[in-house]
């Protein structure tokens, strides 16, 4: 268990920090009046969109459907415009906070070996699991904390963010890879139609 406490320190330090940026976050964005009101709106606009997209049309009203949703698509973009407005103070905080955060661990765990890896990493990711374990040992498979803080910070502010209720609404534009090719596919198969 010994070997293993420096690893949980970093993910329960990674949980910490995010609970802190929330924290501000809410402080700063969430407790504002307009944001509640502004979430909302580009939630009901994603559904009417979603719910004016998927309906069938006819020839004669396709003309007037195009209008509504390029209006209503108009109407998110707006709207989610204002919401990341009210973000920005904390998007410009929070790197701040994090590298506070890195600072703190990197001389806290400089030269101690958090973890081994099954595999040796190669190019820049070398430099990145090594850093701060430089010329302890010349083995490529040990790793630093970096790592470890790194993929804590992915993995575990999404699903804090999402577990407090704090999670965006998505917004214009924002489709996954797979939504968006199958729009980009259905635009280029009702050309082929023609």
């Amino acid at each position: 268990m010994g070997d293993i406490l420096p690893a949980l320190q970093i993910l329960a330090i990674c949980i910490a920090a995010t609970l802190m940026t929330e924290f501000l976050c809410y402080i700063l964005v969430y407790s504002d009046e307009n944001f509640y009101p502004l979430q909302n709106e580009v939630s009901e606009l994603n559904k009417r969109i979603t719910k004016h997209s998927n309906q069938n049309t006819t020839v004669g009203n396709e003309k007037k459907n195009k209008k509504e949703l390029a209006r209503l698509q108009k109407q998110l973009r707006s709207a989610t415009t204002k919401l990341n407005g009210l973000r920005f103070k904390t998007n410009f905080i929070m790197p701040f906070v994090l590298m506070a955060i890195f600072g703190i661990l990197s001389a806290t765990y400089d030269g101690i070996i958090m973890a081994r890896l099954p595999f040796q990493p190669f190019g820049f990711i070398q430099g990145m699991t090594l850093r701060g374990i430089d010329g302890i040992k010349d083995d490529l498979h040990d790793c630093s904390f970096l790592p470890l803080y790194i993929l804590g910070n992915m993995g575990l502010k999404p699903v804090i963010t999402k577990l407090l209720g704090f999670a965006p609404p998505r917004g214009a534009g924002a489709m996954s890879a797979w939504e968006q090719a199958n729009q980009a596919a259905e635009k280029q198969q009702e050309r082929w139609s023609q």
